[in-house]
């Protein structure tokens, strides 16, 4: 097989996972995630053994865990509506079909629907990084520039053959994640 043929539009559905993707890979947020859980289970150990000692609780006590769980409501809140407001800002650029044709050593894109298709070549080795999850592929240029192709596109060739020429191919890391739903 000399190329994989992929097809992506990006949907509000694939856009919320690619805002998700970014926002808890980052170091901070990851950092967020770890201490306010462990905040957590020591607020609940301290419950318990409050508890189980016969000692009662005053409304006090309870005023850091409703604070964490404002952070929490406030976090997933915030998280909807920015992913919302960007992706309507953006849905015009997002509506178009995009057919990603990987080859060896570069992938063709085409932005198709626009009146003109709109063709860019890009190298692999232009890849800072490559993230590939469980549905998608992320293929970072820079921190800025990131090219969404969905998995479930392919029309010709296989992941497995994309990902062997990905690995050999780009600059920077190759990595494997999850995807968050």
């Amino acid at each position: 097989m000399d190329s994989v043929r992929i097809e992506t539009s990006i949907d509000y559905p694939t856009y919320r996972d690619y805002f998700l993707h970014q926002i808890t890979h980052t170091k901070r947020m990851r950092l967020f995630f770890i201490l306010s859980a462990v905040a957590a289970l020591l607020m609940l150990a301290s419950f318990v053994l409050t508890w189980s000692s016969g000692g009662s609780l005053t409304s006090w006590d309870y005023i850091p865990l409703l604070i964490l769980v404002g952070v929490y409501a406030f976090y997933g809140i915030f998280f909807r509506m920015m992913t919302k407001r960007q992706y309507e800002r953006n849905q015009e650029t997002f509506t178009f079909q995009t057919e990603y044709v990987f080859h060896p050593e570069v992938v063709k894109i085409t932005a198709k629907g626009r009146g003109e298709d709109e063709g860019l070549e890009v190298a692999y080795k232009q890849f800072g990084e490559v993230v590939e999850t469980n549905k998608y592929l992320y293929l970072y240029v820079d921190v800025q520039r990131c090219y969404i192709v969905r998995k479930d596109g392919v029309q010709s060739g296989t992941i497995d053959q994309l990902r062997t020429w990905l690995k050999g191919g780009i600059s920077g890391p190759y990595r494997q994640g999850k995807s968050k739903r």
